[in-house]
């Protein structure tokens, strides 16, 4: 402990703050101070640096790739669509997203999601909690925003939508009804939505095929909408 509280006292202050201090003293002894020292600085940007810095975003010498894409990319990719089809396409209606990165990040996760199944089929030796459904359920709508596709959420995750909105008007219609008559009622026999089908007798292995089978239909269908888009 003596040795930590010696160390303690050799910490000098920030030098930044020191000059911070020295500064506005000399500020309230009439001197004109221009500060640099912490944050932007304390006067207008110049007139001819203001210009040149919007030219060169305007002229593209940023060393940021624009929204649609790299021009000369979009350029190649219209002359190829003219010599295929003979259609004059301007490179400013043509969209390169670089999906790359988001491409790589799913396939990481599908993977991962199929060494899971594959030990989580009936009978299950693995289970996954909530930390890992949560966690996954939060990759999907990040990725899902990056690519623009957040409307379709409901429609691909039509399963999950379901078992959480459940949840949702379980809870409060049980609330609802205990407060309004003084003995709460359910509108399913237990939630979320799979125990129900489970306090109404069908096999746990039955209602698993039967929402594969749904969630497949729901990707499919998100699938044509996307086309259609």
């Amino acid at each position: 402990m003596s040795n930590l509280a010696h160390r303690a006292s050799l910490l000098g202050t920030e030098t930044a703050f020191t000059v911070l201090a020295r500064a506005a003293e000399l500020s309230a002894m009439g001197k004109d101070i221009i500060n640099l020292g912490i944050g932007q600085p304390d006067f207008p940007t110049p007139e001819h640096i203001v210009e040149a810095g919007i030219k060169a975003l305007r002229d593209g010498h940023h060393g940021y790739t624009p929204s649609g894409g790299v021009l000369k990319l979009r350029e190649a990719v219209a002359a190829l669509l003219h010599a295929q089809t003979g259609a004059e396409i301007s490179p400013s209606r043509i969209q390169i997203l670089p999906g790359g990165k988001v491409v790589i990040f799913f396939a990481a996760m599908i993977g991962a999601c199929l060494g899971f199944l594959w030990y989580n089929g009936f009978p299950a030796q693995v289970f996954m909690g909530d930390t890992g459904s949560m966690a996954l359920g939060g990759a999907v709508a990040a990725v899902a925003i990056i690519i623009k596709m957040e409307l379709l959420l409901p429609i691909l995750c039509g399963i999950f939508f379901a078992e959480s909105l459940s949840v949702i008007l379980q809870v409060s219609y049980f609330k609802y009804t205990k407060k309004k008559y003084g003995e709460g009622k359910r509108i399913f026999l237990m939630s979320p939505l799979h125990h129900h089908y489970q306090k109404k007798g069908i096999p746990e292995s039955k209602i698993t095929l039967r929402f594969w089978l749904i969630t497949v239909i729901l990707i499919l269908a998100t699938i044509a909408l996307i086309k259609l888009r």
